[in-house]
């Protein structure tokens, strides 16, 4: 190397050296206005700021507690570690172990791990706030035997930084080399969010925030701009607590077994309904005929309404596997109680989320996507009226018998709707006709389907057994998971994020999309954090979303399947 380039790289180097030393011995100044820390009854400390309008937990301060105007060397140090820039940074506190930085912008987020904040304030807070993501990192100072958590929150159009660090000997507390246990242990955020004036009042008087209507927090949560967010009972379920009141606690379990099944998920939906009904899973169900024997009898009405669980995709599927049969049965009417009409669906037979809350669950949509393909005419007849019973019937009548005398009519009831004091009653007393009625809620509750085949069948209820009164009684012990064909590896990049895979078809897809309407999915698959998930859909094209848990989209691609 030659003298001026030793020269050269000397000067470079010494430059560099300094502007190190210097970024790492500035005296950083604390930003101190608006800023307050107050701790509630348990002796919780939280640092709030009036001007920057949020607060967030923090541990032990400086005696007095009493916010530090200049950082030390030690919390320089870390700031330097964890990427301050004095130039476009506002440091905001500096505490013992905490320090909370306000940032223009974020050089790099593809190092740090995605994490939400639903844990902690979901249920208690304005609905646009539970859909945030925070960025977590972790940063070893081995030679000050120091760990970082360096968290990174979008916030308005900058963001918030929140550092945590501990100088104790870590080894003996977490593996350094495992950053799953690093990242799930030390401090989690219990608050980081915006605030009103009155809410370091509300910590001081130890205040709790009113619980949300468990319809509207499940709704909310579960509508998406574009998609609806199938991971949704999945962030509710740990909030039982919030509803644990003998007025709350089955509505909460019933409305959280729907929403595990507009997962797809049986089991979950199916325990969560369990803890509530105390259901039975054994008893003396005699066999008294085949679904042959049940098809022959159908064939003989004109009429016939069969009942459902809201939150049991199988009373939908068994209906969708009889609608050939039924159809050959000359019967031509689909009465459903959830579905609501719309002229884009009589035009098109491409079902929205216009369409109904329960059309939400996948089956339900296949059952009126295959109904309307074989021409049936589907209409929803519901309304929430006072007489509730007495317009059902009348609705299904005004729609089928009014109209045509011999119309053949099948009705998907929810429970005890079907019962002969109820609307079908009704509708009998309207039309002169007798429904045929089947119920499948009684077998759900007491049947023990664990061990049995996948072959419903008809039975007589013994006197103990609660339900409706209606003419045949139905074990559905069906099973919504077949025998999955294909394998669908979830990308790398998503993975760790990614909770839930949908399937819809490509030209409903693309049609309501076009018409600004949600497109519902036909087959909802949780990842249950596996790299993969397998899946068994029939010939066709279909655009496959892969979500995160609030339900954005994380990628987007088209499926042909072949066969």
């Amino acid at each position: 190397m030659k003298q001026y380039e030793v020269l050269k790289f000397i000067k470079i180097s010494t430059i560099l050296l300094l502007c190190f030393f210097i970024s790492c011995s500035t005296k950083h100044v604390v930003n101190t206005t608006g800023a307050r820390i107050v701790s509630d009854v348990q002796n919780v400390m939280y640092y709030t700021n009036d001007i920057y309008n949020f607060y967030t937990e923090i541990n032990t301060i400086q005696d007095n507690n009493l916010i530090d105007t200049v950082v030390d060397k030690r919390k320089n140090r870390i700031l330097h570690l964890a990427d301050f820039n004095n130039r476009r940074d506002t440091i905001l506190f500096a505490g013992k172990s905490d320090i909370i930085v306000l940032k223009k912008q974020v050089k790099d987020l593809s190092k740090f791990r995605v994490i939400n904040l639903s844990d902690t304030i979901l249920s208690k807070y304005p609905f646009d706030y539970w859909k945030v993501n925070f960025y977590r990192q972790i940063i070893i100072d081995k030679k000050h035997k120091t760990y970082i958590i360096n968290d990174i929150i979008p916030y308005k159009n900058r963001f918030l930084q929140i550092i945590r660090f501990n100088e104790t000997d870590y080894n003996a507390e977490v593996d350094p080399t495992d950053l799953n246990d690093i990242v799930s242990y030390y401090y989690f955020y219990k608050e980081t969010i915006p605030q009103t004036k009155e809410t370091y009042i509300s910590i001081l008087e130890n205040k709790k925030p009113a619980v949300p209507d468990i319809f509207e927090l499940l709704n909310n949560l579960f509508t998406n701009d574009s998609l609806f967010n199938y991971h949704t009972a999945y962030l509710v379920q740990s909030k039982e607590y919030n509803y644990n009141t003998p007025a709350n606690i089955g509505i909460f379990k019933q409305m959280l077994a729907t929403y595990y099944s507009f997962a797809d998920d049986a089991v979950k939906s199916d325990s969560v309904w369990r803890q509530w009904s105390n259901r039975k899973d054994t008893c003396n169900c005699a066999e008294t005929g085949t679904i042959s024997d049940l098809m022959k009898t159908i064939s003989q009405n004109q009429i016939v309404m069969f009942n459902e669980a809201h939150h049991i995709p199988m009373h939908r599927l068994l209906l969708e596997n009889l609608l050939d049969t039924l159809y050959m049965q000359g019967f031509r009417y689909l009465a459903l109680e959830s579905f609501a009409n719309d002229s884009l669906f009589d035009k098109t037979g491409y079902i929205s989320g216009d369409n109904g809350i329960y059309l939400r669950e996948p089956t339900f949509a296949n059952l009126v996507r295959k109904a309307y393909s074989l021409g049936f005419k589907v209409f929803g007849y519901d309304a929430m009226t006072a007489n509730r019973e007495n317009v059902q019937a009348q609705n299904i009548y005004d729609q089928t018998i009014k109209q045509d005398s011999t119309a053949k009519t099948v009705v998907l009831a929810g429970w005890g709707h079907i019962d002969k004091n109820a609307m079908t009653g009704e509708f009998e007393k309207i039309s002169g006709v007798k429904p045929l009625t089947i119920d499948q809620t009684v077998g759900y509750n007491f049947c023990d389907k664990n061990n049995a085949p996948d072959v419903p069948y008809l039975f007589k209820p013994s006197a103990d057994m609660l339900g409706v009164k209606v003419d045949l009684y139905l074990c559905n012990n069906l099973r919504l998971l077949s025998e999955n064909k294909n394998m669908l590896n979830i990308p790398e990049e998503i993975r760790a994020v990614c909770k839930t895979v949908c399937f819809y078809k490509q030209n409903e897809f693309d049609f309501l999309r076009s018409q600004n309407k949600i497109p519902l999915p036909v087959a909802v698959i949780s990842t249950n954090d596996n790299a993969s998930v397998s899946f068994n859909l029939k010939k066709g094209d279909y655009v496959v979303i892969f979500q995160d848990s609030f339900g954005y989209i994380l990628k987007k691609y088209q499926l042909t399947v072949e066969k």
